[in-house]
């Protein structure tokens, strides 16, 4: 397959049907069975994946494939290309072999098809680009060795060469194909890009590197071309998620002051009608003080177009700290935040901006005054999802200091504050609380994300430099001008992806590396598996029991194991397989085995849950708990899509980050 029948490389991916009205499933058939036919005779049931006992055996249609009534009968029909199916029978062998192939895994068949015309996937592994921002563009080859060689001593400077070559027209040889210029956002627009094989590459700089063998679904074109002013019309949000408790009343007022006087001079500027603000207040659980709280958190401002720059201005005024204090030192952050993300509207927004400013470290999720019961690793998770960028402005106060409360609170908005596009931290501590840094920082902030709006617009603002008031120390106002810089333009070419629905490269089949060869190497491949809804609510179930009876258990943990067991078997689960689990992940089904990632759930043995102290057992079982509340929250999102053309909600698959798996 030579470079030129697969480039030019902006094409349009198969736009696959929306979601299925919900459907009834049956609680007690196991993940994937097929349903009893009208009049009670058994379903037929696809093949099983070699030595596997839930795993059926699925493939995808290569474009130019054909159904036919029966193996090797003339003539056939189209099929849909790179749609997955499930194979229920197997006639011949190697190039000869037929499949007799169906939607889903209910018995009902499609026909037959050449196996030659069809890939194996039977992982469900798909890869996700991430935001081309700080990076160089993903480089899709021929060969597993072409794509090794970009590894070598050398190969940063050689993956430019081809870059550039293919970027202009002038694909070297080997190179199938170039990542769009535009980032191709998976949680926007669903998009397959199955893997179909990896292997990992260790090197001295920059970590080890995965090689990615893939196929991509076949191109269409987009129904329209993208509006000449997409960029002019660009427009963002900026939203405070502020800390209200009793000692924020100064950083409140200084907040308040540096937005007065940014509003003001943006009054002026021809960016006006391209930025808006919003403000949301989170104290503590009512139940964190004797009095009560008013509110754990409240929407004071969203970021409303409709209205004047200056009227959140008004909103603010309502912003005041509280009268009393709350129990411990930790607030709910968390609640804050997750509030910004479902009540606030991001979808229309080309820049997304949420700073956190706060005091105090946060509660974690087994904390019982946690009103999300939510950690900080999962509400990450989420912001990541809605393309929401997170920064953290952090009060280091003699009160936190004497409470010792910042090196913990530290290492929690380190981590929410991590930044993919430029391997950094969102995170801006000001020492020793000092309201006038304080000021500084969040002018520098919000002038920096101002201009960087401007920029991305082609309306430069430089005149506002200053306009908030107060100074951030100098290497830390390099710093934030640094990452938004990095920041706005992943939120660009977010935003561009969005508009001219730019899709990922008709790719056959290649090799691609999942991080930029240049150290530190950038994660440039987000790898996600696709899980159907049926296995997802097979997972919720399996991890509610195992919380159930670690919960149960608590004051006897060397029952937990054999307690699980029974409950388990009383679900009607194969009380074979449950005999045989030697650890917890032969509970939680087949589809999650062989995975690249490490997991500590998956891997804890009897013996090992007996010889952790009850404080780890109890975080261990925390972060089953999280994990949970972000399953709901995939299970409400819009990106569930059909690979089937069947509209069988239980079938409909879901891009799950490997990071999210228990």
């Amino acid at each position: 397959m030579t470079p030129r029948r697969l480039l030019p490389l902006l094409l349009g991916l198969l736009l696959l049907p929306g979601p299925a009205p919900a459907q009834q499933r049956d609680p007690w058939r196991q993940p994937g069975q097929p349903a009893a036919q009208p009049g009670g005779q058994p379903a037929r049931v696809p093949l099983l994946v070699p030595n596997k006992r839930s795993i059926y055996l699925r493939v995808l249609l290569r474009p130019g494939a054909t159904l036919h009534a029966s193996a090797g009968v003339e003539p056939g029909r189209p099929g849909l290309g790179f749609s997955a199916f499930y194979v229920y029978a197997r006639q011949g062998s190697g190039a000869e072999a037929w499949l007799q192939i169906g939607a889903a895994a209910d018995g009902r068949t499609e026909g037959w098809v050449r196996a030659a015309q069809t890939l194996d996937w039977n992982h469900a592994m798909v890869a996700a680009f991430t935001n081309p921002a700080n990076r160089g563009r993903g480089l899709f080859l021929e060969t597993e060795a072409q794509a090794r060689a970009l590894l070598a001593p050398n190969g940063a400077a050689e993956a430019q060469r081809l870059r550039s070559e293919a970027a202009a027209g002038r694909p070297a040889a080997g190179v199938v194909a170039l990542e769009p210029p535009s980032f191709v956002d998976i949680r926007q627009q669903f998009y397959l890009l199955p893997i179909l094989n990896a292997t990992t590459v260790e090197r001295e700089l920059g970590g080890p590197v995965r090689v990615l063998e893939v196929a991509s679904a076949p191109a269409e074109r987009p129904s329209a071309a993208p509006a000449p002013d997409a960029l002019a019309r660009f427009r963002a949000g900026l939203v405070f998620v502020v800390d209200t408790t009793i000692s924020m009343q100064p950083y409140i007022d200084r907040t308040r002051e540096a937005m007065t006087g940014i509003v003001g001079r943006l009054r002026e500027t021809a960016v006006r009608d391209n930025f808006r603000f919003g403000v949301v207040g989170y104290r503590d659980s009512k139940d964190a003080t004797p009095a009560g709280y008013e509110y754990t958190t409240r929407v004071f401002a969203k970021p409303d177009f409709a209205q004047p720059p200056e009227a959140g201005l008004a909103a603010m005024r309502d912003l005041t700290a509280t009268a009393t204090g709350n129990e411990g030192f930790d607030e709910d952050p968390v609640a804050g935040i997750a509030t910004a993300l479902d009540e606030i509207d991001w979808g229309p927004l080309g820049g997304r901006y949420l700073v956190l400013i706060t005091d105090a470290g946060g509660r974690d999720a087994a904390d019982p005054l946690s009103s999300t019961r939510q950690g900080m690793e999962q509400i990450a998770i989420r912001a990541r999802e809605q393309g929401v960028a997170v920064m953290v402005v952090h009060l280091l106060t003699p009160e936190g200091r004497t409470a010792g409360n910042h090196a913990r609170a530290r290492r929690q908005y380190v981590a929410l504050g991590s930044n993919g596009s430029t391997g950094d931290t969102l995170y801006f501590p000001v020492d020793d609380g000092s309201p006038e840094q304080f000021r500084g920082t969040i002018s520098a902030l919000v002038e920096g994300v101002l201009r960087q709006v401007a920029a991305t617009t082609g309306r430069p603002i430089a005149e506002l430099r200053g306009a908030g008031g107060g100074t951030a120390p100098p290497r830390q106002a390099e710093r934030i001008e640094r990452q938004l810089q990095v920041l706005a333009e992943a939120m660009r070419l977010a935003y561009l992806g969005r508009e001219e629905r730019t899709t990922a490269p008709d790719v056959i089949r290649s090799f691609v590396l999942d991080r930029d060869p240049a150290p530190p190497g950038n994660a440039a491949i987000d790898v996600r598996v696709l899980l159907t809804r049926n296995q997802l609510e097979d997972l919720n179930r399996t991890l509610e029991e195992i919380l159930r009876a670690g919960r149960a258990t608590r004051l006897q943990p060397r029952d937990f194991f054999s307690q699980l067991q029974t409950t388990m078997s009383l679900a009607a689960r194969d009380p074979s397989r449950i005999a045989m689990a030697g650890a917890l992940g032969g509970l939680l089904g087949e589809f999650l085995e062989g995975l690249p990632y490490a997991s500590e759930v998956m891997g804890m043995t009897e013996r090992e849950w007996n010889a952790m102290s009850a404080g780890s057992q109890a975080r261990l079982l925390n972060q089953i708990e999280a994990k949970l509340r972000l399953y709901r929250d995939f299970s409400r999102s819009e990106v569930w899509t059909t690979l089937s053309g069947r509209r069988d909600a239980g079938e409909q698959v879901f891009p799950v980050p490997l990071d999210a798996l228990p």
